[in-house]
């Protein structure tokens, strides 16, 4: 699933998706209450609470297309055509959050969605089982392997043994590597 697409509706329960806790059902037993709301766009469809940062913002390189799947700015179209807001109270809000009132399923309570949450993708154990494999050998292949198949969706270069000086280089690659494909913010 490319990148940009995870957090849509229609790509909910999809392969690169281990748990998701389901959000469907009447009111109040759907989804998480105010996960969406709370992030989202202030003065649009939100409060504007737990906003990515400008440190977040600086791990991406400018052709990492996950760079634009997370971060929503003023003036900015979405990709359901709705246009933002300019200027916004928040430098930069999370699209993983958003959902679309005009493409997906939105329930009339701006509290309730009906967008599953993602807890557990298969990128997530890849990038655990890269870590693991780096504690029992620093020197396993198959951590480049792992490691360059998260990076090639995000349109970024493959790695090999000879882009680290020593294995604590590739260890912290392994973990930059996970704070960019994960962008976790809050929960």
């Amino acid at each position: 699933t490319p990148y940009e697409d995870i957090w849509k509706e229609v790509r909910e329960n999809t392969t690169g998706s281990i748990f998701e806790v389901q959000c469907r059902g009447l009111t109040p037993a759907t989804a998480i209450g105010g996960f969406t709301e709370t992030q989202g766009i202030r003065g649009m469809y939100g409060w504007g609470f737990n906003t990515p940062t400008e440190d977040l913002r600086s791990i991406y390189d400018a052709n990492d297309v996950r760079d634009d799947a997370i971060f929503i700015e003023a003036g900015q179209t979405l990709w359901d055509g709705v246009q933002v807001i300019s200027p916004t109270e928040n430098t930069y809000y999370n699209y993983k959050a958003y959902v679309s009132k005009h493409s997906e399923s939105a329930t009339e309570d701006s509290w309730q969605s009906n967008k599953n949450y993602r807890v557990l993708r298969y990128a997530d154990v890849l990038l655990i089982l890269c870590e693991a494999l780096w504690n029992i050998d620093p020197q396993n292949e198959e951590i480049y392997t792992y490691l360059s198949s998260i990076r090639q969706r995000a349109g970024l270069m493959p790695v090999t043994a000879d882009d680290y000086a020593t294995s604590q280089d590739l260890l912290d690659a392994i973990l930059l590597e996970r704070r960019r494909e994960m962008a976790k913010i809050g929960r």
